[in-house]
């Protein structure tokens, strides 16, 4: 079976705006994607709203990066953390997985004309982005704070903001965002073959291909010597292939975790179904986040946008 990934005419796709963010590049780069209309969102819990009142079809978050991991915001949206309101572990989530898209990441530092990295005291971005260049930027700009921003775009506006030439931005290597703005240096990441994994959510079940990678989140009423072995014994049991197993805080209180669970296989395939009967009858609280198509995600390469100015 091949993906059937295949957006309705007038489907819409949201993503962390504004134009030129990481998710915006992802969503121009995968073919699929670009063909749809494009909404821009403030922030993932903006995102998460327009697909429940179906004012977007799908969406675009980060998952995961091959060097700073999983991007637990993302997850804990999905497992039901972070929206404001109470949600029944056990239901599936509305906004559910349907595929994966991974794109190369190579950073730049990105400020005012004539600015030094020597001189700077302010560098923002993404945390995911500075966590890949921590290095380079300790040896390179080594009187500047690493500050957090909700994407490399809003990064790019505090640079633009600070006349003083002494904050900058680190951004996705695509050329300078605005005339003002100059390449101070390239390529300042830590590994030359980080990738980053984006998702595509959507209300819809996606259809069945025959070879998917399930997500689940896993809570449990209270920790307790073995929490961990109750819920992975019975995938083992029934030989299923886990693919990744993380823990994650359920934000009530110190030590309480929930468990996020990746295998190869479809929820409703029997195996995987007697373990979540299973993993009920031992008071643990499933929410099945959906699936991924395997064999290997989709890995367009971003196009290098022409500079500004």
């Amino acid at each position: 079976m091949t993906t059937t990934f295949d957006p309705a005419p007038g489907a819409s796709v949201g993503y962390l705006g504004p134009a030129g963010t990481f998710t915006h590049r992802t969503v121009l780069a995968d073919p699929v994607l670009a063909a749809l209309r494009h909404v821009p969102c403030a922030d993932p819990d903006e995102l998460m709203a327009r697909l429940s009142d179906g004012s977007v079809t799908y969406g675009v978050l980060a998952w995961e990066n091959s060097v700073a991991g999983l991007v637990g915001p993302t997850a804990d949206l999905l497992a039901g953390l972070g929206t404001g309101k109470a949600v029944d572990p056990s239901e599936r989530s509305q906004a559910r997985l349907h595929r994966d898209v991974v794109i190369p990441v190579r950073f730049q530092l990105v400020g005012l004309h004539g600015a030094s990295p020597e001189a700077l005291r302010t560098v923002s971005s993404h945390p995911h982005a500075l966590d890949q260049c921590r290095a380079w930027l300790a040896e390179h700009a080594p009187r500047s704070s690493l500050v957090p921003a909700p994407s490399t775009t809003a990064a790019l506006e505090l640079a633009l903001g600070d006349p003083t030439g002494r904050t900058a931005a680190v951004t996705p290597n695509a050329g300078p965002a605005a005339p003002r703005l100059s390449v101070l240096a390239d390529d300042i990441g830590e590994t030359a073959t980080a990738e980053t994994r984006f998702v595509v959510l959507g209300r819809d079940e996606p259809a069945r291909t025959g070879r998917e990678r399930t997500v689940i989140a896993c809570f449990q009423q209270r920790d307790r010597p073995g929490s961990l072995m109750t819920v992975l014994e019975p995938f083992a049991r029934a030989g299923i292939d886990l693919l990744r197993i993380e823990s994650r805080p359920t934000r009530d209180g110190l030590g309480r975790f929930y468990f996020l669970i990746e295998w190869r296989g479809h929820p409703d395939d029997p195996p995987p179904r007697a373990v979540l009967r299973e993993l009920a009858e031992r008071a643990v609280r499933v929410r099945v986040l959906g699936t991924f198509d395997e064999p290997s995600p989709s890995r367009p390469t971003p196009s290098r946008p022409r500079k500004a100015g």
